[in-house]
């Protein structure tokens, strides 16, 4: 499985779209605790949009407008109103997720920039526009389809410049990644990561912390913790979980624990099942 699929998967993203059709005022949304994203499909008609944490924007053309972190903001249809698909992007909560930590608050992707998502926006409005049998099913996966090829489409266009996104784009480092993610429970050394990216231990060192924003040693740590996170809240043993990410004991593991996610594997666990 490429790691675009392992990350999708590992962290449950999934969508749910909750309304499609013209919208005439204004519809707001509130932060969900970083458990759930926004997605909104402009297929015609202008859009109002507004955020926390961005400027006010005009949106006259078709777009995706994408808020992956759970940020408060409001649209508006201007005129005679916007025909749109409107989705909730959930992932799993609680855990560590370098995907969403790479992204800006607020994503704008016009159509006529991305034709390559063109055949599921088409076919997504089309089902949007008719009330039939099996429509909520089919948009739910449509968007799904949709938000993996707007996560490729930022991969390919090199849109995001810092983060797992940086790296999976850079031609020497994606290897290495994707190796990490493959293997949690691996020590890979500088010299080994270095080999596999076909550089120097120096130049690997500077071109990681360059690209990623942080040093392989914190990155590989992170991605165990969230490894962690995924199993413990599959209910198990932390023990059995420790192991399986590379950790020889329980303290070794709790001290790492700790130092990523603030709290002890257990008081974690308890703070995040329900």
């Amino acid at each position: 499985m490429d790691l675009l699929s392992q990350l999708m998967e590992h962290f449950s993203i999934r969508t749910g779209v909750f309304y499609s059709g013209n919208l005439c005022g204004v519809s707001s949304f509130n932060a969900q605790q970083g458990k759930e994203g926004h997605l909104h499909v402009l297929s015609a008609g202008e859009l109002s949009l507004s955020s926390a944490h961005t400027e006010h924007r005009h949106l006259s053309q078709p777009c995706i407008v994408y808020l992956p972190n759970s940020t408060p903001h409001a649209i508006e249809g201007v005129g005679d109103g916007a025909e749109i698909v409107c989705a909730n992007v959930e992932y799993r909560s609680g855990q560590m997720n370098p995907l969403l930590s790479a992204l800006p608050d607020v994503i704008v992707i016009p159509f006529e920039d991305a034709p390559n998502l063109m055949p599921v926006i088409e076919v997504l409005s089309n089902e949007s526009s008719q009330e039939s049998s099996g429509q909520q099913y089919l948009m739910d996966k449509l968007s799904d389809a949709l938000m993996a090829l707007i996560f490729r489409h930022l991969i390919e266009q090199q849109k995001i410049d810092s983060g797992v996104f940086s790296a999976l784009a850079h031609p020497r480092l994606a290897s290495v990644v994707t190796a990490i993610h493959r293997l949690p429970a691996r020590h890979y050394s500088i010299a080994e990561m270095a080999s596999l990216a076909a550089m120097s231990r120096t130049q690997f060192i500077e071109a990681f912390k360059r690209e990623v924003g942080e040093t392989p040693g914190d990155y590989v740590q992170k991605w165990r913790v969230s490894v962690a996170q995924s199993l413990l809240l599959q209910n198990k043993p932390i023990n059995w979980v420790a192991d399986e990410v590379g950790y020889n004991s329980y303290s070794g593991f709790s001290r790492a624990f700790q130092h990523v996610a603030g709290v002890s594997p257990r008081l974690w666990l308890k703070q995040n099942v329900s």
